[in-house]
């Protein structure tokens, strides 16, 4: 077995008291920054469709897609997000009916399986679509891989 496991309805209900609407506010932070810096529009690519496409890589448990809501409804209030939340554990897809729920109509989300430690062509990884992704979001996965990847030396 390698690294922390994040699988566990206990552990997943204390990691979401703990850190999901820090994470949220900070994600909310940062863009909100960048909006100040480049305007709303810098933010994202000018679309006919309205719709922002969002990848959260470690965003399994849905606390960059709380960040998301707040920023669509500040910035983007005439536009809709849709977001697929990328994790490796798959358990977190539980929540989805209920982050959807609170999270709509503003961001429409989705959950696909993901290893951020494989390449893009590796089984593991086959659901995973970018290539019409205006926003790739990685906030915490990568310090949350990093930390596991030391544990297991």
């Amino acid at each position: 077995k390698k690294g922390v496991s994040f699988a566990g309805s206990a552990f997943q209900a204390e990691y979401f008291t703990s850190k999901f609407a820090r994470r949220g506010m900070l994600l909310y932070a940062v863009m909100s920054d960048l909006s100040r810096s480049s305007g709303p529009q810098g933010l994202f690519p000018v679309r006919s469709d309205s719709v922002v496409q969002v990848a959260s890589f470690g965003g399994g448990p849905g606390t960059d897609a709380a960040g998301i809501v707040w920023i669509q409804k500040e910035l983007f209030p005439s536009d809709s997000v849709q977001c697929v939340l990328y994790d490796y554990e798959k358990s977190w897809k539980r929540y989805l009916k209920t982050l959807s729920d609170l999270f709509a109509p503003a961001v429409d989300l989705d959950f696909q399986p993901c290893d951020v430690t494989q390449t893009l062509d590796a089984e593991v990884n086959r659901k995973v679509e970018i290539a019409e992704v205006d926003l790739l979001l990685f906030f915490y996965v990568c310090h949350e891989t990093s930390q596991r990847n030391k544990m297991s030396f």
